[in-house]
């Protein structure tokens, strides 16, 4: 598990600046750090280093050949690109009112299951996340550990949920021997221009939150 993104400050700095890329990317100005890939914090590395591989071992493959085929080429070429750019193309982040607030808006017409981007930040133990953080992935097989996007992600922390039948964006779980990664793909009937990304963030997401139909929201 050595393909994580170096970490490059911590989360008490996050407030201090807004970060240059979301600015230059999607015109934005937030103190969230844009991050790639996957921040490991250098006192949680062994430890999820060590849970990884146990995990990985004990793991049979999920989902089809072809697509795990296409999702470790999405992250070859991440990986050797060191960088998300080519992923950025054809969204952009916009402010969609005080009830929604940012969303992620297709610029050009995306095809029907196209890789997207994955979801960035700190691969993290549960018990190290607040409660009150609601930009965090979890991980359905990995127990115990999620990705945490509150100070540090890409612009897929950015999309917001609506109810299965409503979304264009699929959210899938990949195991690879590098680590645990959840990666986007447009729904089967793609993404039109000017649509709003939206996903499924499931179940257990709102157990502890009230729901906000965010498709109702944004009609008013």
């Amino acid at each position: 598990m050595e393909k994580t993104q170096s970490m490059e400050c911590n989360d008490q700095e996050t407030a201090k600046r807004y970060d240059p890329t979301f600015k230059k990317r999607f015109g934005i100005r937030t103190p969230i750090l844009y991050a790639w890939d996957l921040v490991v914090e250098p006192k949680n590395k062994v430890r999820i280093q060590r849970a990884w591989r146990r995990f990985y071992k004990s793991t049979e493959p999920t989902g089809s050949k072809r697509r795990r085929a296409r999702f470790e080429a999405f992250f070859n070429r991440l990986h050797s690109a060191g960088d998300d750019l080519a992923w950025c193309q054809k969204v952009t982040i916009s402010y969609l009112g005080r009830k929604v607030g940012y969303g992620v808006i297709a610029t050009e017409d995306i095809p029907p299951n196209e890789i997207l981007n994955h979801y960035a930040g700190y691969l993290r133990p549960d018990a190290d996340i607040s409660a009150e953080n609601d930009s965090t992935f979890a991980l359905d097989d990995f127990k115990n550990y999620s990705i945490d996007a509150m100070h540090q992600g890409n612009w897929a922390r950015f999309m917001n949920h609506a109810p299965e039948e409503e979304t264009n964006v699929t959210a899938w779980e990949h195991y690879a021997e590098f680590g645990p990664r959840i990666i986007f793909t447009a729904g089967k009937k793609g993404v039109k221009k000017g649509e709003q990304l939206l996903y499924s963030y499931g179940e257990d997401y709102w157990e502890a939150r009230k729901p906000l139909n965010l498709l109702k929201a944004l009609r008013k």
